[in-house]
This record gives structure tokens, sequence and C-alpha cells, in this order.
């Protein structure tokens, strides 16, 4: 048997979980501490993976199964997770009540960064960001006197209702009180990751060269912050974040490293170097070193991306992709950086991003 995750009574123990730990659950290290301290009280494992996919939904499942809320329900003081839903009742606690708290957004459950994107009539939009302390900036807008880098203070947003900020500054200005969705209110609250321009702050001359490009060339790109995604696994939960599948690059090179080759396959393709070889007619390849992939495409391991073409160092390299890759609508890679990935058309790619480079791309099978 399994429940929902966005079931109140899952959202009610989720909350009681954090009770008894103390705090928010909101980063890895939060995850793991979370996972041994549950361990510790009812000796039963619960992954700490399965705590992260808990706590943000939208990374993981959309149901939780008996065992795992048994085990949540006993660390929160209960003996199994039907007592804690009979004393939910007891208590009088409205469904309606844990579900509209739970699709409204309080700045106090937020992590210091988390992204809120708010909507109003008639064609208003706005991205934000959470600074702490109450405070909100904005990063994206859409048809509104916001404007980025305005700031604010509010506790909290609430679908359907209008939203007051306190301390507004706009353009140099301060002003003590500011309503949005003031008739209607608002239209949209959900926590977004997605954005669709750079980083305030670059962090290597490929991520900059990226972004300068797709300005350059008007191509349209949504990005995610992240942890590194150093594994497939991280970057399916990537990938569902993102709304595509994050393609796996492979920086290869011949057994004298003088041939270099950057691959696009997808995630879950096993690399075979007799078949890769064979479809190019080359000697045989292996993984190339890391001083070669930092030299060469500008990257550190964990940050492999096709990208990379657009730097000068990188003409020796051979670009290479699977025809299903080239292929599909949509295209996810690192930006060069291992904790942000962007999804760009797979059209926009192969028809002006690469050309730009000035590489050909090889496509196999």
């Amino acid at each position: 048997m399994a429940t929902r995750t966005d079931s109140p009574q899952v959202t009610a123990l989720l909350d009681a979980v954090e009770k008894t730990f103390g705090r928010p659950v909101r980063t890895p290290s939060d995850f793991v501490l979370v996972a041994d301290r549950i361990e510790s009280r009812t000796h039963e494992h619960i992954s700490d993976s399965t705590i992260k996919r808990l706590w943000n939904p939208r990374l993981g499942y959309a149901t939780v199964s008996d065992r795992t809320l048994n085990v949540l329900a006993r660390y929160a003081g209960h003996p199994h997770f039907l007592d804690f839903c009979r004393q939910l009742a007891a208590q009088g606690v409205l469904e309606s009540e844990l579900v509209s708290g739970r699709h409204g957004i309080r700045a106090e459950d937020l992590a210091i960064g988390s992204l809120i994107r708010i909507a109003w009539l008639p064609d208003r939009e706005c991205t934000l960001r959470y600074l702490g302390e109450r405070q909100f900036e904005a990063v994206e807008t859409q048809h509104a006197k916001l404007q980025p880098g305005d700031t604010f203070f509010c506790s909290s947003f609430l679908p359907g209702r209008p939203l007051y900020v306190d301390h507004l500054c706009h353009d140099g200005e301060i002003y003590e009180q500011y309503g949005m969705g003031t008739e209607h209110g608002l239209t949209r609250v959900e926590v977004s990751d997605i954005l669709t321009t750079p980083p305030p702050v670059f962090a290597t001359e490929l991520q900059q060269r990226v972004y300068e490009t797709f300005s350059a060339l008007s191509i349209p790109f949504g990005r995610v912050d992240t942890d590194p995604g150093l594994t497939m696994e991280d970057c399916l939960h990537i990938g569902a974040r993102i709304g595509v599948r994050v393609v796996k690059t492979l920086f290869l090179c011949n057994r004298q490293q003088t041939e270099f080759y950057l691959y696009v396959t997808t995630d879950d393709r096993p690399f075979v170097t007799r078949d890769f070889c064979g479809a190019l007619g080359i000697p045989r390849v292996s993984f190339a070193p890391a001083d070669k992939l930092w030299a060469l495409t500008g990257v550190t391991v964990g940050a492999t991306t096709i990208l990379s073409a657009i730097l000068p160092q990188a003409a020796p390299v051979h670009l290479v992709m699977d025809r299903s890759v080239a292929r599909s609508e949509w295209f996810a890679c690192t930006d060069g950086t291992p904790t942000c990935f962007v999804k760009l058309s797979t059209e926009d790619l192969l028809r002006k991003y690469l050309p730009a480079s000035g590489h050909q791309l090889t496509l196999i099978d």
C-alpha cells in the first residue's frame, strides 16, 4: 500500500518529524542527519535520498510506502502512521486546513536562495529569490512595476489573496507598503527552480561565454541551480526539475592523447568502446584525464558539456552525438559548472550554437 505524498496527513507527519528534529529539513546535511536520527531512535533505516524526495516532492515520488510512513510516525512519537492519523482526527484538524496551508508559502519555511514564482491579473508575473529574514528580491519580472533587483519584506504568499509587502526598495525609492493582486488576489504561487536569465556572477570563463553566446544568437534557455550532479542518478532528479532528461557527455581520447572527443548520448545508454570506435572508424579510446578535460574544455569533472565547443582551446576536440539525442525536441546539460544545468531547444543547439563554434558534429547510431 502507498499514500500520496501531497496528502494532508503526510504533510502533517512531515511537520511532526521536523518538530522532533528541532528545525526545518531543507539542506543535504539535514537529510543525512534526519536519516541518522531516525535509525538511532527506531532502529529502522530510511535513506537520506528518500528523505530528500519526501521533503522535495517535485524531485521524486508521487506516493510513499506504508513502511516509510510507519517509521516516520515512530520517530515522531507514535506507534504507527494510522495512530498518527487518528490523533489528527481527534484533535479536530480539518483536511481543508492542512491542504490550504500546504498550498500557501511561508517565508519561515524557505531556505535562503529559494525561488518563488507569483502571478496576478491581468498578465503580471514575478520570480523572487528569498534572501532570509522575510526579505525577497525580484530576479525576473514580466509586465509588472517590480523590476529585477527590487527588494521587499513579507511573511507569506497565499493563492487567491492579495499580496501586501513592506519596505519595497524600487528604483532608489523606499515604499512602506505595496500591493499586488489587490482585486482578485494572486493567481499563481509556486516554488520555482527555473530561471531564464544568466547567473549574476559567472564562476568560469566557459560559463560566461555560454550565456554571452545565447544572448548574441537569441537562444532562449531555462536554467536551474543545483547541488553538483556528479552521478546519473543526480541528473535524473535535475532533469525532473528542468523538465527534460539531462544528456550524458563523455570526454574521450586515444591512447597517445592526441585525439579528443566530446560524446553526447542518452543518460541510460551504456558506453561501449567497441561500438563507439567502430561507428567512427577510429582506434580504441578511453576516458581522458582530468587535466586534459580542464585544458581543452574549461570544465572540471562533473561539468562536462558540449557547450565547451565555444571555447577557442576546444577547437581540436571532435564532437560526436547519438542520432536519438539530435532528434529530441529539448536538450539539457551543464552550463560548464557542476551546479547549474541549462535547457534549450535541440534545434537551437544544432543550428545556432554549434555552428557559431566552428565545429562539425558527427552523428552516430
